[in-house]
């Protein structure tokens, strides 16, 4: 092949070696031609010859190859093609090997190297001059196909052979012509055994069935269907591709890979294994460099592909949580998890760039946040329920139904009670029910002081050191596990306190009723400074309080607006000091902004009430 490299502002040629598989091309020293050129990668392509075609191959360089000014990655040349590289222009001035043209066999063999065989015999005089021999036939000498030795070596003087007698020749000629005369003989014998005649005295000759050779392929229906491709799939070992299918087979590989193919490259790796199953139904053929090439190019397509795909639902995944769109990032995790498994390749190619580690401790965390934001959201329904705000738990309700990711049954339930509560706003409108209560203001809202007694010596700040002791209380009740399942209240509900586990929060879980027959639980977290009051006058309980702490825990409820709860801690702290009932129903009056009942307040259902 000769090339004319233009590169820069000088030219020169160049011709491949004989018998060469393929020229190389780039920056580096090593390849075959070297271009000094910024833009040329140091591999930047091949130029193969196979098959008597020459062709070329793009080494994913930086700066790409043109072919005939238009951008390919590979391609088959043809005589004044151009390859520009960069600066740098290539031209196919010939497809033909300038060296082997020179060195084709001419009519006469060139026995020059002859002369440098070293011969067994004593070292020949300086003043020897080879001679042809008179009789000594050069062209039966080149019909023969060896190489003759030279003539031996007469000292002077000897015998020479006269014009009619035949020339001595070396010992390798005699073992030839002995080696033929054997030839001959074995072949007049098969002639003889061949031609039906009887052997001496008329003894008849016996027969010889001699069976037939038969190519593999026509031997048998098995093989025939093997090599058809409709019986088994085992590979044709003796069986070279025919040329017309290796070229379709590269056709539809190269349109695998051109730009006019927008498919998915999953889609284009299912053509590319169907074509290399059947490049596999033969022994020979030559689409190993093809294939390999094709290979390699989809792949680097699916890994684009694939980060693609990663880096949008990744960078999507991150909105919708800040979003708390817990439903829909699940959806968009569990599809790209299924994307990133859904092959061996995929698998492999995931797991290069680490993204399968991020697949997995998002499937761990994400499922957790979406669990604890359904436990938020009901939360928040129960307190406005509690205060009769039945809008309000309407719109909590439907951020779980429509964000969360719930079961069928469960999002049933929830639309049926929004139904429900939608019926009671309707209600609350016109006046049939009571209005929704505000949430409880501590400065808008705030009660009474507590008048000073014996009982309050210093009024609402009495019970300080009390409140402290019962929060130390709780805290090192609930890491010591003695109120693990302790029953206590839930914006009405019934919930559990759950034991201590990694976690520095509080872990309730609360019963939640649909109607009369459904029922499942849900989880809610806090800091224990964070706890509902309700839920913390109801823990205080559970630890069995002394007079004090009930003191405290009452000023609390006042504190909070837990009108509801005071009378019942009111009650318990009767029943624990007695005498304390005249300043227990001055107290009680005062924070109820009402007058002290005949007879004070008394003791009903374990509340004290005014009857």
């Amino acid at each position: 092949m000769k090339i004319e490299i233009r590169s820069g502002s000088g030219s020169r040629v160049y011709v491949s070696r004989s018998g060469a598989a393929y020229i190389s091309v780039g920056a580096r020293p090593e390849s075959d031609i070297v271009l000094e050129d910024p833009a040329v990668s140091p591999l930047h392509l091949k130029i193969e010859h196979f098959v008597g075609r020459w062709s070329f191959t793009d080494q994913m360089s930086d700066s790409g190859t043109k072919l005939n000014g238009e951008s390919a990655y590979s391609g088959e040349l043809a005589k004044g093609d151009k390859l520009t590289l960069g600066g740098s222009t290539l031209t196919v001035v010939s497809l033909e090997d300038e060296t082997e043209a020179a060195s084709s066999p001419s009519a006469v063999p060139d026995r020059s190297w002859q002369e440098q065989i070293t011969h067994s015999e004593p070292p020949l005089s300086a003043g020897y001059e080879r001679r042809p021999e008179p009789n000594y036939d050069v062209r039966a000498q080149a019909s023969y196909g060896a190489q003759a030795a030279p003539a031996p070596y007469q000292k002077p003087g000897a015998f020479q052979p006269s014009g009619s007698q035949r020339p001595r020749q070396p010992a390798k000629a005699i073992a030839v012509a002995a080696a033929l005369m054997v030839v001959a003989g074995v072949g007049v014998a098969m002639a003889f055994l061949g031609s039906g005649s009887n052997g001496p005295a008329g003894t008849p000759r016996p027969e010889v069935r001699v069976r037939e050779s038969v190519p593999a392929r026509d031997a048998q229906p098995a093989d025939q269907a093997r090599c058809s491709g409709t019986g088994d799939t085992e590979p044709r070992t003796n069986t070279r591709m025919p040329d017309e299918v290796e070229d379709e087979i590269k056709r539809q590989l190269d349109a695998l890979v051109s730009q006019a193919d927008t498919r998915v490259a999953d889609d284009k790796l299912a053509d590319y294994a169907k074509l290399k199953a059947r490049a596999g139904e033969y022994g020979q053929h030559g689409l190993s460099w093809p294939l390999e090439r094709v290979q390699t190019i989809l792949r680097n397509q699916l890994f684009d592909e694939i980060q693609q795909r990663y880096s949008k639902d990744n960078l999507d995944i991150y909105h919708l949580k800040e979003e708390k769109k817990f439903g829909e990032a699940l959806d968009r995790l569990y599809s790209l998890d299924r994307y990133l498994k859904q092959s061996d390749l995929h698998k492999e190619l995931a797991k290069v760039s680490d993204m399968t580690s991020y697949v997995e401790r998002e499937l761990e965390l994400l499922p957790d946040a979406n669990f604890w934001y359904i436990g938020e959201c009901f939360a928040r329904a129960d307190e406005a329920l509690q205060r009769d705000d039945y809008e309000a738990a309407i719109l909590a309700l439907k951020e779980a139904r429509d964000n969360a990711r719930l079961e069928q049954r469960q999002r049933t339930d929830v639309s049926t009670e929004i139904a429900g509560l939608g019926n009671l706003v309707i209600r609350q409108r016109n006046g049939d029910l009571p209005a929704a209560r505000a949430v409880f203001d501590k400065r808008k809202d705030k009660l009474p002081a507590a008048p000073v007694s014996a009982l309050l010596p210093k009024g609402d700040s009495s019970a300080y050191s009390a409140m402290n002791a019962l929060k130390r209380r709780l805290e090192e009740a609930w890491k010591s596990g003695a109120l693990d399942q302790a029953e206590c209240g839930f914006f009405g509900r019934k919930a559990r306190l759950q034991p201590k586990g990694e976690d520095w929060r509080m872990e309730l879980e609360v019963t939640r009723e649909f109607g009369a027959t459904v029922s499942y639980t849900y989880r809610a977290r806090y800091a224990q400074h964070q706890l509902p009051p309700g839920t913390m006058i109801s823990l205080y309980e559970a630890l069995n309080p002394t007079r004090d702490e009930l003191l405290a825990m009452l000023l609390i409820c006042f504190n909070e607006g837990l009108l509801d709860d005071a009378p019942r801690i009111a009650c318990k702290l009767w029943k624990a000091d007695e005498s304390v009932k005249a300043d227990l129903d001055q107290l009680l009056a005062t924070k109820l902004k009402i007058e002290i009942p005949d007879g004070g307040f008394k003791e009903k259902d374990g509340r004290l009430v005014a009857e």
